[in-house]
C-alpha cells in the first residue's frame, strides 16, 4: 500500500531494520546532539516515503528493501521552526549486507539488541518508537529472519 503524501525538503523517511535475532540496525551520526538513529534521510522534490525508503536504504546502506511496512508516521519541527513529518517503516526483509555507504554522515552502524537502546545518546521519541517497533515484530512475527 503506497503511502500518496505530498512532500516537502523537510519530511524524513527512516527504516527500522530488525533481524532475525531481534536486534535494531542503527546509525551513529558524526555531528549531532543526539547521535544514534535509525537510518534514512529527506523525501527528494515529488517522491513517495516507500520510495525514498528504498533509495535511502540502498544509498546509505547497500541493502534492498524487500519486506517493510509503515509503521509510524510523526509531526515535528525542525532547527528553524518549520514542520515536517518523519515517515517511520518497520523493515523485516532485505536483500544485501548492510555497509556504511555515507561515511560522511556516518561514523558506524550497529546491530544494536533492544535492551542496550535505553543507554544510547538518540532523541527519546526515537528510542521509544525503537522499542515499540522491536515488540511490534516480536508478538506479530516471533522472529522472522531476513
Amino acid at each position: 500500500m503506497a503511502l500518496n503524501l505530498a512532500s516537502s525538503l523537510t519530511d524524513r523517511v527512516a527504516g527500522i531494520l530488525v533481524d532475525s535475532q531481534g536486534r535494531v540496525l542503527l546509525a551513529r551520526r558524526k555531528k549531532g546532539e543526539y547521535p544514534w538513529d535509525a537510518p534514512g534521510g529527506r523525501l527528494e522534490g515529488g517522491e513517495n516515503p516507500e520510495t525514498a525508503l528504498r533509495r535511502e536504504l540502498l544509498d546509505g546502506l547497500g541493502v534492498e528493501a524487500q519486506e517493510y511496512r509503515h509503521f509510524a508516521t510523526l509531526e515535528t519541527d525542525v532547527l528553524d521552526d518549520t514542520p515536517a513529518t518523519h515517515f517511520i517503516f518497520l523493515v523485516t526483509r532485505w536483500a544485501g549486507e548492510s555497509q556504511n555507504k555515507r561515511p560522511d554522515t556516518y561514523a558506524e552502524l550497529r546491530w544494536t539488541p533492544p535492551r542496550d537502546l535505553e543507554g544510547m545518546s538518540m532523541v527519546p521519541l526515537i528510542r521509544r518508537g525503537l522499542q515499540r517497533a522491536v515488540a511490534t515484530w516480536t508478538l506479530a512475527a516471533g522472529g522472522q529472519d531476513r
